[in-house]
């Protein structure tokens, strides 16, 4: 057996921690602390592994939570991905009007339709880093334009003569 089990610190006793799991406001705060209340029984604790399979965590990510637990103990243990602004965006307001101007002066720089794949390229162009197509899509989106396509014509759809034809006999008034 090993002696140098990972444990939570004690800055809880084991019935607070099983109030702060039972009143958790989420589902995700209430996971994060049923880790920590199953690790935290008197009698039976449970090693992270063991936790972490009953909490429905892998391994590795029981070991952070509990990590920052003992760090930063019962009012640093919340979600942190409010506190994570994500990356900047790739064009200023100023690039984005550039993008907005460059589309409705008609045809891409190839001479076709603007599409996600075009966009990217032009991003590319202007900043240095070609961002991915699904990007390119995004900044055509939230510039408030999609890709306008006439729906595909079945291939054993009627001929307008057979059309014609057909409404001609229907007796549907």
């Amino acid at each position: 057996m090993q002696t140098n089990l990972l444990r939570p610190k004690p800055h809880l006793s084991y019935q607070e921690i099983k109030g702060r799991y039972e009143q958790a406001d989420t589902k995700r705060h209430q996971r994060y602390w049923n880790l920590i209340r199953l690790m935290s029984h008197a009698t039976k604790p449970l090693t992270v592994t063991e936790a972490a399979h009953a909490a429905g965590f892998s391994q590795r990510w029981a070991r952070q939570l509990v990590h920052r637990y003992n760090v930063k103990g019962p009012e640093g243990y919340h979600d942190q991905r409010k506190h994570n602004p994500g990356n900047d965006p790739i064009l200023n307001e100023h690039q984005k009007a550039e993008l907005r101007e460059a589309i409705l002066q008609g045809h891409a720089p190839d001479g076709g339709l603007w599409t996600s794949g075009k966009v990217a390229d032009w991003i590319g162009e202007q900043t240095g880093i070609r961002p991915d197509d699904r990007s390119g899509l995004r900044y055509l989106r939230a510039l408030g334009f999609t890709i306008q396509r006439p729906r595909p014509r079945h291939t054993q759809a009627a001929s307008p003569q057979e059309v014609a034809a057909f409404k001609k006999s229907s007796t549907a008034a």
